[in-house]
């Protein structure tokens, strides 16, 4: 057996490279999600392909066992907005596990991330996997709790979203309504960006993690990568109509070669406009137009933090079902670098 750590180059990998990464993919989705369809290869390859956006930097290995390649290794880092933290994902093929090839392809990403002076290092794993207990081995920490939830559109109750909006037209009396998709028009874009950092009120329980600050530059490259993915936005805004500022919004993402599935991305209300019935407006809104003018899509999926109490209680007013339980560790790079050579 030769193990050997590779890096991956994006944009002159031949198809057949790809598709070997896109087996590990499926494969390990599969085990995640059993009963799933795959991700189709179309929408994989964008996504292996795309350019970053400009606040972060992705590197990307193959994991070979004699020549073959068995897994896939991705670490990003945001050079600016959190220079001490690193995000490494391994996955290796089910029947090539147990062979010291995860170790190996974690140990290369926490060498780069060392030398570039990272002190922390995060990693996922979906709960209850048996390699939880090495991790900790490792130096890790459980520090953040996910859970990944679905609604299915044939179980959604139209009735109750438009009582929200009604409701919500009582509270919110001096509030409008606006739909946006990618790309955000430019006479909208600073408020845009203003308002997406409502998100960094969102919970992150133990987990050490610094947010940044949207600018129309930087959105604009994050659409750039989005395209890039073979994915576009929609958004509902609710506008402050007295000072014509955006107060709350929630966005949901499409794709290019998954026309059935939507994944619901981020939802804020800003602190000064809350308790006033915007976050069940937005939703609701949202997925109304959805439904009337997207009726490909059957499920949207979506992320929380377990301690969020407020949004998942909306979704699951809404019909969100959980469908997976997602742990975040993050460790020192230094202690799971030392750990990784005993």
């Amino acid at each position: 057996m030769a193990i050997e750590i590779k890096e991956l180059q994006r944009q002159s990998a031949s198809e057949e490279t790809l598709r070997a990464v896109y087996e590990v993919m499926v494969a390990v989705e599969a085990e995640d999600l059993p009963g799933d369809p795959p991700t189709p290869f179309e929408q994989q390859v964008l996504r292996l392909r795309a350019t970053p956006p400009s606040d972060v930097e992705v590197t990307r290995w193959l994991a070979l066992d004699d020549a073959s390649i068995v897994g896939h290794v991705f670490c990003q880092v945001w050079p600016k907005e959190d220079p001490d933290n690193a995000f490494v994902n391994v996955q290796i093929l089910p029947e090539h596990r147990r062979r010291g090839i995860g170790r190996a392809g974690l140990a290369e990403a926490i060498d780069m991330i060392h030398a570039d002076g990272r002190g922390k290092v995060i990693v996922d794993c979906v709960d209850g996997r048996p390699w939880e207990p090495s991790l900790e081995r490792l130096g890790f920490k459980k520090s953040l709790g996910e859970k990944r939830s679905r609604l299915l559109m044939a179980d959604l109750d139209l009735a109750l979203m438009d009582t929200w909006i009604e409701r919500a037209g009582a509270r919110a009396f001096d509030y409008d309504l606006l739909h946006l998709e990618t790309p955000i028009p430019d006479q909208h874009l600073e408020n845009w960006a203003r308002v997406k950092d409502a998100i960094n009120d969102e919970p992150t329980e133990d987990l050490e993690f610094e947010k940044g600050t949207m600018t129309p530059e930087l959105w604009r490259s994050k659409e750039q990568n989005m395209a890039e993915r073979g994915e576009r936005s929609l958004a509902a805004v609710a506008v402050h109509r007295p000072s014509g500022a955006f107060s709350g919004f929630t966005m949901v993402h499409l794709l290019e070669h998954q026309k059935e599935f939507a994944y619901q991305g981020d939802t804020a209300v800003e602190a000064a406009h809350r308790d006033r019935g915007l976050g069940r407006l937005i939703k609701a809104a949202m997925v109304k137009k959805l439904v009337a003018e997207h009726p490909e899509v059957t499920r949207i999926d979506t992320h929380n933090a377990g301690s969020n109490a407020a949004m998942l209680g909306i979704n699951i007013e809404m019909g969100f079902k959980p469908i997976q339980f997602i742990n975040a560790w993050q460790g020192s790079t230094d202690t799971v670098r030392s750990n990784l050579v005993r």
